[in-house]
């Protein structure tokens, strides 16, 4: 027979975090604009993980994690598009509390450059 367990939160008997065992999953997601027009602001369009994000500068976006990982040797993806504007994304040194992306004009290669849309991802184990 089988059986089925439903909920809404699952958490570790401490009230933390549960450990996942035998899978992977992101631990920490966003998705946000860099201010592409001169009149609008860095702003997060959705996240998981992340407490806030700062503005480093044209193409440069810090992103604070809620919770730390446990180390600096966690996995980072990224993603950026801003429509006819093509723009690349690398992440720059990834840290226990935060992550912080760069993006560049692929004509310049170069060149900073703020993206319209951004999306990053880290894989790795929380602290």
């Amino acid at each position: 027979a089988m059986s089925t367990l439903k909920a809404d939160t699952i958490q570790s008997t401490s009230g933390g975090a549960a450990t996942l065992t035998k899978q992977q999953a992101a631990k920490m997601w966003i998705a946000f604009d860099q201010g592409f027009s001169a009149s609008s602001a860095q702003s997060i369009d959705g996240s998981f993980n992340v407490s806030s994000i700062s503005d480093g500068g044209t193409g440069e976006t810090t992103i604070n994690l809620t919770t730390a990982m446990a180390d600096a040797n966690h996995a980072v993806l990224c993603m950026t598009g801003s429509g006819f504007h093509n723009r690349r994304g690398v992440f720059n040194l990834p840290r226990t509390t935060l992550v912080k992306i760069e993006v560049y004009e692929i004509a310049t290669n170069s060149n900073a450059g703020d993206a319209g849309e951004a999306s990053a991802a880290t894989l790795g184990d929380l602290a």
